[in-house]
């Protein structure tokens, strides 16, 4: 049972390690940038306009900027760089572009 428990407890560990978590989610421009994006891919999957496939590809993509911007600011304090904040930016621009054209 005890065996159970701590591998049960690990794997908790380990998921919500893995998940990065909304990007200032109403504070900021990357915050409502993100936020407005599952708003699309959520509308795409309502609307038969993405497949599962492909929500899921462009969530994961999310995911990795959320986990990018996570450590980044770890790193600086809290804050990104003008360096970082244009990256992120740019992998944002992307993942929109992605969501429009998928949802063709």
């Amino acid at each position: 049972m005890k065996t159970f428990l701590a591998t049960m407890g690990l794997m908790g560990l380990m998921t919500a390690g893995a998940y990065a978590g909304p990007l200032n989610c109403g504070r900021g421009e990357i915050g409502w940038r993100e936020h407005n994006q599952q708003t699309r891919i959520a509308q795409g999957i309502d609307r038969g306009r993405l497949s599962p496939w492909q929500a899921s590809k462009l969530e994961n993509r999310e995911a990795h900027v959320r986990q990018e911007v996570r450590v980044d600011r770890m790193v600086n304090g809290g804050r990104l760089t003008p360096g970082e904040f244009r990256q992120v930016n740019r992998q944002l621009n992307s993942i929109s572009r992605n969501i429009k054209r998928d949802e063709r």
